[in-house]
Formats: C-alpha cells, sequence, structure tokens
C-alpha cells in the first residue's frame, strides 16, 4: 500500500512539474509572465492538485500533512526551475510567494474539509475560489494595481556639492554592495558620465551572472541630463537592457544636495518608476526596498568615491 502511495505520488509530482513548466511557458508566452497568474495562480494549483488527488503516505496529522506539502511542493518548484533555466535571482524571489500561498490553501483546504454542516462548507469554499481570483491581478491594465512608485534615500557624506558632482562626472566603476539583499541584485560595474549639461548622455553598465558564475546577462541603462544645476541633477531613461528592467521601469533619477550647518552635504536621490511584477502586496514593499537600499549604495561608491 505504501509503495503504490509513493509511486502515485512521483507520478502526480512529475505531471505536476511538466504541468508547471507548461503554464509558465504559455504564461510567458502571452505576455502575462509577470502577472499574479504566475505568482499566485500557479502555485495555488500546485497545493490544491497535492492535497485533492494525493493521499499523504505520512501518518495523519497537522505537522506531518503540511511538512509533506511544503517538501513535495518545493521539489516541483526546484524542478519546474531546471526545466526552465530559471536564475537563482528569480528563484530566490519567487520562494517566498510560493510558499505562502501553498500555506494559505493548505489551510483552506483543510478548513473546507472540517466544515460539518453544507452551509459552512458552501461558505468556506468561497475562500479558495477568491484566493484563485486574486491571481488575475496584472493580466490586464484594467484588473492591475497602481505600479507607480517613488523611492528616495538620504546620506550624509563628508564633502561639499562641488566636490560631489566632480565625482559624478569622473565616475568609471562601481564597487559591489556588501548588503546581502543588493549582492542578490544585477548590479553595475561601469560607469561613463562625462560632463553634466543638460543633454550629456551618461551610460550604465551591468553584468548579471543568472547561475552564479555562468549564463551571464549584459546590458546598459542609458540616461540624459535634464536638469543641472548646483545643487540639483535630474536624468531620465533613454532606454535600458539591464537584467533589472525585467522587474521596474525607471522613469527618473533626481540628485539632490543640501549643504548642511557643520560642512557637510545631505545628498538625496529619488527613484521614479513603475513595478512590473504583480502582486502589489509582495512586489510593491520588495522593489521599494530594493531600489532604497540600491539608491544609497550609489550615494556611497558613486558620489563619494570619485
Amino acid at each position: 500500500m505504501l509503495a503504490r502511495l509513493r509511486n502515485r505520488t512521483a507520478i502526480l509530482v512529475l505531471a505536476l512539474t511538466v504541468l508547471s513548466a507548461v503554464l509558465i511557458t504559455l504564461l510567458w508566452r502571452i505576455r502575462i509572465g509577470d502577472s499574479a497568474m504566475l505568482y499566485v495562480g500557479v502555485p495555488y494549483l500546485i497545493a490544491a492538485a497535492l492535497l485533492v488527488f494525493t493521499l499523504n503516505p505520512r501518518e495523519p496529522g497537522l505537522a506531518p500533512t503540511y511538512g509533506w506539502l511544503v517538501r513535495t511542493s518545493l521539489w516541483i518548484f526546484f524542478s519546474t526551475s531546471l526545466v526552465l533555466q530559471e536564475g537563482f535571482l528569480c528563484v530566490l524571489f519567487f520562494i517566498p510567494i510560493y510558499l505562502l500561498v501553498i500555506t494559505v490553501v493548505y489551510w483552506l483546504i483543510r478548513w473546507v474539509r472540517s466544515a460539518r454542516s453544507r452551509e459552512r462548507r458552501l461558505r468556506a469554499c468561497l475562500l479558495p475560489v477568491l484566493l484563485l481570483l486574486a491571481s488575475v491581478e496584472g493580466v490586464t491594465p484594467s484588473l492591475t494595481m497602481p505600479t507607480h512608485a517613488v523611492v528616495a534615500a538620504t546620506r550624509v557624506v563628508s564633502l561639499a556639492p562641488g566636490e560631489i558632482r566632480a565625482n559624478l562626472a569622473n565616475q568609471t566603476s562601481v564597487d559591489a554592495s556588501s548588503n546581502p539583499v543588493l549582492a542578490l541584485f544585477p548590479m553595475p560595474y561601469a560607469v561613463e558620465t562625462g560632463d553634466l549639461r543638460v543633454g550629456a548622455i551618461h551610460r550604465v553598465h551591468y553584468r548579471y551572472h543568472r547561475w552564479f558564475f555562468t549564463n551571464t546577462h549584459e546590458g546598459t541603462t542609458i540616461l540624459r541630463i535634464t536638469e543641472s544645476d548646483p545643487t540639483r541633477i535630474a536624468a531620465e531613461l533613454v532606454s535600458d537592457t539591464s537584467y533589472l528592467a525585467k522587474y521596474l521601469a525607471v522613469h527618473e533619477l533626481v540628485l539632490e544636495m543640501t549643504p548642511r550647518a557643520d560642512g557637510r552635504t545631505a545628498v538625496t536621490i529619488t527613484v521614479d518608476f513603475d513595478r512590473k511584477l504583480s502582486p502589489a502586496w509582495y512586489f510593491g514593499p520588495l522593489e521599494a526596498y530594493a531600489v532604497r537600499r540600491m539608491a544609497g549604495h550609489l550615494i556611497q561608491e558613486v558620489l563619494t568615491d570619485g
């Protein structure tokens, strides 16, 4: 009996791996691979299929059943990632929301099964349906939550505005970040700046190893200076082929320098961008945090190390 259950589970895991790979490929082909259909809908279907069509091969109980579900779901997740050759950044982005959806589905189905009356069971069934409906966010513009965001980071540096401008004009490289979150993101390694006149073009070069040290993606962000005053510089995005362009669309960068009474300068970088990934409740705070930390890193590495 146990061998039969294991075989049944193995077959379902294989089938769900193939199905999820096909679904994800299809979502990207029809240009909704950045919607909640991928990040909520696919985990939902995997968890529901495992709980509905497979008997838990372990002893009955809350902890063993949930543990089995998580392990089996993760096996499907990593197998699908290997089939699709996803980069490790995409995998790390996906894991938290994947596990969250798996957990929510587990409790919802458990609640439905534990409802004693038919009326309560019908009401409980509405919750899994609502969760599935949440996966349509981002599928069309009308079903997309607001994507626009403005994020700012401020650092106080021991330089005058003129020195900061000189550093920016002469910058050629950017050191790697020691922040554990930023270390996961594609960071610029070289900068082509030149003068800071209005209309000047600046290029930021990125190199991202999708598989730690191989499967490299090269890209460049091109910026045009739109405003250049002694204490304020603004630049608009002309084009972006960096790996980060998959996750967000930057519109404008603004650098403001405010001299302080102690001789130092408060430097603020403001980033105006649109989030590309849904759902908003997950990727909104995540991208805002990453952009804010990246802006702070650029203040330290680009503006103070000329």
